[in-house]
C-alpha cells in the first residue's frame, strides 16, 4: 500500500498501481524531473507508523541532543539511503510485521564527503566546509547514507507499507574502536550542561 505525502493535509492510502500512477499523469514513478544541479534525489527513509504519518502531515522534525532517537553516527540531520534495505533496518514493523518507509525527494545541494566508518563531527565538518549535506560511504563500502540538516531539504513523496517475508537485518559492522579527547569548560560538573 502506499501514500502520496501531502505537507498540509491528509493521507490518501492507495494501492501502486498504474492506474494509480495514470491519475496522476505518470506512467511510473520517474527521476526524470529531479534537478541534478542541485543534487536532488528520490532516497528511503525508514521509520515506525506514527513517525511516517506524522511526517507525512507536519513535515520532518529534525532533533537535536537529548531528542535524537539513533545514535548521529554522520552528524545531526535527516538519515536517508539509497538502499532500500538500509533504510529498513530503521522501519520499525508494526504487530502485523509491516515495516513503513518513506520515498523522499531529497536536496543535497553541495555534499561533504567521507569514507570514515563514523564520523559524529561531519555536521561541523560540513559546516567549516560550506556545504549543505553529507554523503557517507562507509569505509568506500557503503551503503551510501545522505545526511540533510534541514527539512527543507526533504519532502516525503510517498509512504510505503512494508511486508518483507522473513526479511533479517544485515550483520551489523562493528565500529572500530576509536580514541577521543573532549575538552569540557572549567565548572563543568559530571552530568552537567555545557
Amino acid at each position: 500500500q502506499l501514500s502520496h505525502g501531502h505537507r498540509a493535509g491528509h493521507l490518501d492510502h492507495q494501492i501502486l498501481t498504474k492506474e494509480f500512477l495514470r491519475e496522476r499523469g505518470e506512467e511510473s514513478i520517474s527521476v526524470r524531473d529531479l534537478q541534478e544541479e542541485i543534487n536532488e534525489h528520490l532516497l528511503w527513509h525508514g521509520t515506525s507508523k506514527a513517525a511516517a504519518q506524522k511526517i507525512a502531515k507536519d513535515d520532518f522534525y529534525i532533533p537535536t541532543g537529548k531528542d535524537m532517537k539513533h545514535a548521529a553516527r554522520f552528524g545531526n540531520g535527516a538519515y536517508l539511503a539509497e538502499d532500500v534495505e538500509k533504510s529498513l533496518t530503521y522501519a520499525e514493523p508494526d504487530p502485523d510485521g509491516i515495516r513503513w518507509v518513506l520515498l523522499c525527494r531529497t536536496i543535497g545541494g553541495d555534499f561533504y564527503y567521507t569514507e570514515e566508518h563514523t564520523r559524529i563531527d561531519a555536521n561541523q565538518l560540513r559546516d567549516q566546509a560550506g556545504k549543505h549535506s553529507v554523503l557517507a560511504n562507509p569505509e568506500g563500502k557503503g551503503p551510501r547514507e545522505f545526511i540533510v540538516p534541514t527539512s527543507e531539504q526533504v519532502y516525503p513523496e510517498f509512504i510505503l507499507e512494508l511486508k518483507v517475508e522473513n526479511w533479517k537485518a544485515p550483520d551489523p559492522v562493528y565500529m572500530r574502536r576509536t580514541k577521543m579527547q573532549i575538552e569540557v569548560p572549567r565548572g563543568v560538573a559530571p552530568g552537567g550542561m555545557m
